[in-house]
């Protein structure tokens, strides 16, 4: 699992688990939040976006199930 880092005042770096289909968020402010049954090319979109904070905002949060939160 490699943690990709990513252009965002909001949103610090992703990694993608593919065999649990799990994504893990890093924000600027030090919380990440894991994500399950997150398809691949969400994962994708999410990291090629030329604005991954609002990509997370509509695409992702409250879309999928959280696993976790931490600092």
């Amino acid at each position: 699992m490699v943690k990709v880092e990513l252009q965002s005042s909001v949103v610090g770096a992703a990694q993608y688990e593919a065999a649990s289909k799990t994504l893990h968020v890093y924000f600027k402010d030090g919380r990440k939040k894991i994500f399950r049954e997150v398809p691949a090319t969400t994962y994708e979109v999410l990291i090629a976006s030329p604005s991954p904070g609002n990509f997370y905002q509509h695409h992702i949060r409250g879309c999928y199930q959280t696993h976790g939160t931490s600092r």
